[in-house]
């Protein structure tokens, strides 16, 4: 299932989530340097980045559906603000999260250059 019930065009693409997605892009925010984010979904929360030089710099993620990884690996950040559209995820400061990405742009780069 997709996000809010809705079925994908590829639903084994959903069911890969736990087992794909999610570490890929786990992966990608072992690399954070600037700021702090935490990740939380279910019971299990994760934290990236540290407060090194932007210690006012923190952000929290509440996961509500796991089709969020698919999308932001695959659709980058039109896939990251659809998803928040529809409820995939939310944020305690939404200004903090893009102040955190804004920061870490290079790192993001090297990501998309990677496709």
């Amino acid at each position: 299932m997709g996000i809010r019930g809705q079925s994908s065009e590829n639903p084994s693409a959903d069911r890969a989530a736990p087992t794909i997605w999610r570490p890929l892009f786990f992966r990608l925010l072992d690399h954070l340097e600037h700021g702090r984010l935490e990740i939380r979904e279910m019971d299990e929360t994760r934290v990236f980045g540290s407060s090194g030089g932007y210690p006012d710099l923190r952000a929290r993620v509440r996961i509500l559906d796991s089709s969020f990884y698919r999308a932001a690996l695959l659709e980058g950040t039109v896939g990251v603000g659809r998803s928040y559209m529809e409820g995939g995820w939310d944020t305690d400061d939404l200004a903090a999260l893009i102040r955190i990405f804004a920061r870490n742009e290079a790192v993001l780069r090297r990501w998309t250059r990677s496709w």
